[in-house]
């Protein structure tokens, strides 16, 4: 019996995947729950591990390939197979069409043709695309290729600012008491957000769900995503169940995902079924911004950086530290004053202390 192992979905907006790397050759043994391939999606580089005990007898796609969701990339089977039965399956080499002139040309100054897209029939390469490739390598631009998971991102960008009708709304918020706490316990600083998040996403589900052709489909978990950047890699990891976890649970679980994603040790259930995000550019010294929504949620929050500002209070003058919170949101689910009171909601628990 063959079983497929198919591009895996992380989450319900994930479309494409790239298959970073093939774990096991055609013919090697497999066991079961054993890493096999890694996988690159907008949120993170994961290794996905076999479903199935057996040996590679097919490989569909070579590495570096993007797929949609659910392609198949190897096969499975419970024995292994002959040798000749055995195959791999490869792009095939296109015979590149070029007109006599353009190879004489691409051959007098050393161009690849592979690298010129042609203009004449059947895409044949003639000696006017030869002449403006040589013209466009002399000019002062240069043409970079995005890298797979700028792609992605790329991809995930542009989705959601063509499909969701987004507003952010921004609120300052004294955190002396939360440094203080830190201080204390030495709690993360993402481990508050999503502490406090969690506990007033009950009072508004609008920000906990989803929307989808006219329908907004409400979250009963609440499943915060954080975003991590590993060098030029971002990572979504979720805190499962935030409003049922104590500060200190959340933080552990932070400082454990971050751990896994430092260590490309990321697996499936850490990326998946997240109904909120948060993103913090504070370590970068960016006041405030508008954070884009991950798709499929309908609201992220964005947490600047640390400014002291002076305070009146009674003819009393006093520095305090402040962050501005920034929260976008879906405005075909919401409107301002809810996001306002959300904001609010969240600037009384950090003001307050409120973290037991």
């Amino acid at each position: 019996m063959a079983n497929i192992i198919a591009m895996p979905r992380v989450d319900p907006a994930m479309e494409k995947g790239t298959v970073l790397k093939i774990l096991k050759k055609i013919g090697e043994k497999v066991s079961k729950n054993e890493p096999i391939l890694k996988v690159m999606t907008e949120k993170a580089t994961f290794e996905v591990n076999s479903p199935y005990e057996g040996y590679v007898v097919k490989i569909f796609h070579n590495e570096g390939e993007e797929l949609n969701v659910g392609e198949p990339i190897l096969e499975i089977s419970e024995s292994p197979v002959a040798s000749q039965e055995i195959g791999v399956v490869k792009e095939e080499e296109k015979e590149i069409l070029a007109t006599p002139a353009a190879r004489r040309l691409a051959r007098e100054h050393g161009i690849d043709l592979s690298k010129i897209k042609g203009t004449g029939p059947q895409g044949r390469i003639t000696q006017e695309d030869v002449l403006q490739y040589i013209s466009q390598s002399k000019s002062d631009t240069t043409e970079l290729a995005l890298s797979p998971i700028r792609k992605i991102i790329a991809q995930r960008v542009e989705k959601s600012h063509r499909e969701i009708p987004q507003l952010t709304v921004n609120v300052n918020v004294v955190v002396d008491k939360l440094l203080r706490h830190r201080s204390e316990h030495g709690i993360s600083f993402d481990s508050y957000f999503i502490y406090c998040v969690s506990r007033v996403l009950k009072d508004f589900p609008a920000f906990n769900s989803e929307y989808k052709d006219g329908v907004l489909i409400k979250k009963k978990d609440i499943n915060v995503a954080f975003a991590f950047a590993v060098g030029e890699e971002l990572y979504m990891p979720v805190i499962r169940n935030a409003d049922m976890k104590s500060l200190e649970e959340i933080d552990r679980e932070h400082h454990d995902l971050m751990e896994k994603a430092k260590n490309s040790k990321l697996e499936l259930k850490d990326l998946q079924d997240y109904t909120f995000s948060i993103t913090n550019l504070g370590p970068y010294n960016v006041i405030h911004f508008n954070p884009l929504i991950y798709p499929p949620n309908t609201a992220i929050l964005g947490i600047g950086s640390i400014e002291y500002k002076f305070f009146n209070e009674g003819n009393t003058f006093s520095i305090k530290p402040t962050i501005v919170l920034s929260l976008s949101f879906d405005h075909r689910v919401a409107d301002g004053m809810q996001a306002a009171l959300f904001l609010n909601k969240i600037k009384d628990m950090i003001e307050n202390g409120k973290f037991e």
